[in-house]
Formats: C-alpha cells, structure tokens, sequence
C-alpha cells in the first residue's frame, strides 16, 4: 500500500540542482504517481534573467512559494514582487501569468 503522507523537505529543493543550466527548468513533485486527482505541484528552478512564459491558468489556483532569491510575479498585467520565505496565492479563474527571477 502507497503511504498516505508525502512529506517535502525544502531544503532538499533549495540544493537541487538545475539540469538544463541557463535555462528554466520544472519538475513535478505532486501528481498521478501520488494519485493526487485535483491537486498538483511543480518545482521550478528560475536563472537569473530566464521567466517562465507568459501563459494561461484556466480554472486553477495556484500557490507559489519561494526558497530562495526573489521574483517577480506577473498577473493579469499587474507585478507582485515575491521574496524567499513568503507565498502567494492566486484565486481561480486565473488568467496570464508569468514568474521572472530578480536575480537576487
């Protein structure tokens, strides 16, 4: 039987290292293998000056959280500053968003 708890330790998220160096890089630590149906979630790795794309959230809240440096938050064409230790979250439906490392 599958353990019913999964516990994230962010320090080990803080050590990753990014796989593709230069570039954005995510990798899911919430999904289908936890058979999490309407819950999921992502690690994503910011170099200085890369953003994740503009993009579009139909129907999902999303919570960010940052373990280190700063960013910031692009929502519906209005930026949030986001600082390690801090988070964030956005009611749905959400629409453009984009994330870009301050480089701090």
């Amino acid at each position: 039987m599958k353990e019913p708890l999964k516990i994230w330790k962010t320090e080990s998220y803080r050590k990753m290292a990014n796989p593709t160096p230069g570039e954005w890089y995510r990798a899911p630590i919430l999904g289908n293998e936890e058979q999490a149906k309407e819950l999921g979630g992502l690690v994503v790795i910011l170099p200085p000056g890369k953003p994740v794309p503009y993009h579009y959230h139909k129907n999902r809240e999303s919570i960010l959280m940052v373990l280190s440096g700063e960013a910031v938050e692009l929502y519906e064409d209005k930026e949030y500053p986001l600082q390690a230790g801090r988070r964030w979250a956005m009611d749905w439906p959400t629409t453009w968003v984009a994330v870009r490392w301050s480089g701090r």
